[in-house]
């Protein structure tokens, strides 16, 4: 059975403010990108849009009064699929 899950890959982790997000193996559906805190209280919405190709890179720059705590979980969704990473901000 062939595993047909998007990758979800995130640099630097720790972060200051910035991070790439970079996703692969997607299809030609809607991605959403979401960031929530250790509560599970939604911090901020990355992105929401349907990828041109298989591919997403996004550098994204964290609106610094956001970011009150050190650890965070990034949450990707397109169909039914989500993945979730744990990133660490450093201060």
């Amino acid at each position: 059975l062939l595993n047909n899950k998007f990758s979800l890959n995130v640099t630097p982790n720790p972060f200051l403010q910035n991070i790439k997000i970079s996703l692969t193996n997607l299809n030609k559906s809607e991605v959403n990108i979401s960031l929530f805190n250790t509560l599970g209280e939604k911090v901020i919405d990355i992105y929401k849009d349907i990828p041109e190709n298989s591919e997403l890179n996004l550098d994204y720059s964290f609106p610094i009064e956001l970011l009150s705590s050190n650890i965070y979980v990034l949450l990707v969704t397109q169909n039914n699929q989500t993945v979730s990473k744990k990133i660490i901000r450093s201060f």
